[in-house]
C-alpha cells in the first residue's frame, strides 16, 4: 500500500469523520487519484489531501451543483485536473473554483460555468492544455480580455453553446493547437487567432459551415506570415482518436494530413490510465 502510485476508484465517495486519520495511510507516492466523487463536504476532503496524498499529480473528480467549496490550492503538486458534473443538469457552481499555480493540464466538464470565471483560469502561469467539454461553460459569448494565456499551447473547446467568441492574438501567445467541435451555434473562429506565430494546427468538424468559413480565412493569413505548414483536420462523428486512426480518413484540401511529426498535446499518463476518460 505504500509504494501506490496510481488509484482508480469509479465513483466511490470518501467520507471525511473521525475514523478517517486512523483507517486511511499516508501515501506518499501516490500520484495518480481517478474518477473520485466529491459530495457536499468536498472542501473537508479536499483539504486532507496534502496529508494524507501530500504528492498528487493528476486528479480526476466528479461533483455534483451542491459540493460547496471547491479549493484545489492545497494540492501544490497538482499538474493535471479533471472536474466533471456526475448529475447534469443547468445549475452553475455556487462558489469559484481555486486553483493551485502548478496546474498545467485543465478539463472542465457539465459544469455551466459563467464566461467571466475564465479570467481565473486565465492567470494560471503554467498552464499548456485546457479542454471544455460539454457545457462547461453557459452562456454565448466569451470575451477573452486583455488577459493571456502565458503557456497554452492546446485549447479544446466541444459541445458548448457559444455564440460568439471575442478574442485577440496576444490572448494565446503560444497556441500551437485549437480544436473546435459540436459548437454548432459558433459563428466564426476570431480571424485575429491567424496572427499567432506558433498556431500548427486546427481540428474542426462539419457542424458549423461558419466555423469551417473562418479556418479558411485564417489559413490565407497564416500563408500571409509565410506559414504553410499548417495542418486543418477535419473529423466526422467521434473525435479523432490520433494513435489508432487511419489517416486516409481526414484530409486537408483533398490530401491526406501527415501525422507523422504531430503534437497532439496529448496526455502521457502510465498505461494504467490510457483509455480512462479522466484523463483522454
Amino acid at each position: 500500500m505504500a509504494n501506490l502510485r496510481h488509484l482508480r476508484c469509479d465513483n466511490i465517495n470518501i467520507n471525511i469523520n473521525k475514523k478517517f486519520a486512523f483507517t486511511v495511510p499516508t501515501l506518499l507516492n501516490l500520484q495518480t487519484m481517478s474518477k473520485l466523487r466529491f459530495d457536499d463536504r468536498t472542501q473537508c476532503l479536499l483539504d486532507a489531501f496534502p496529508v494524507f496524498f501530500p504528492n498528487i499529480k493528476k486528479l480526476g473528480c466528479s461533483i455534483s451543483s451542491t459540493s460547496g467549496d471547491l479549493s484545489f490550492a492545497l494540492l501544490t503538486h497538482l499538474e493535471a485536473l479533471n472536474i466533471d458534473k456526475y448529475m447534469r443538469d443547468s445549475v452553475t457552481l455556487v462558489n469559484p473554483i481555486k486553483f493551485p499555480e502548478t496546474l498545467k493540464k485543465l478539463t472542465l466538464k457539465g459544469l455551466c460555468l459563467p464566461w467571466d470565471f475564465m479570467s481565473t483560469i486565465q492567470r494560471l502561469p503554467k498552464l499548456e492544455v485546457l479542454k471544455l467539454l460539454d457545457s462547461s461553460f453557459k452562456g454565448h459569448l466569451w470575451e477573452t480580455g486583455d488577459e493571456p494565456f502565458h503557456q497554452l499551447k492546446y485549447l479544446k473547446l466541444e459541445k458548448l453553446n457559444i455564440r460568439f467568441w471575442e478574442a485577440s492574438s496576444i490572448n494565446f501567445p503560444r497556441l500551437r493547437k485549437l480544436a473546435v467541435k459540436f459548437c454548432k451555434d459558433l459563428s466564426e473562429i476570431p480571424l485575429v487567432l491567424g496572427n499567432i506565430s506558433t498556431l500548427e494546427h486546427i481540428e474542426i468538424d462539419y457542424s458549423s459551415p461558419c466555423v469551417l468559413d473562418s479556418v479558411n480565412r485564417i489559413q490565407e493569413v497564416q500563408r500571409e506570415m509565410g506559414n504553410y505548414d499548417i495542418h486543418v483536420n477535419f473529423s466526422e462523428g467521434k473525435p479523432i482518436n490520433f494513435t489508432h486512426m487511419d489517416t486516409s480518413e481526414v484530409f486537408t484540401e483533398g490530401k491526406p494530413v501527415n501525422f507523422t511529426h504531430m503534437d497532439t498535446s496529448e496526455d502521457t499518463s502510465d498505461v494504467f490510465f490510457r483509455g480512462d476518460p479522466f484523463f483522454d
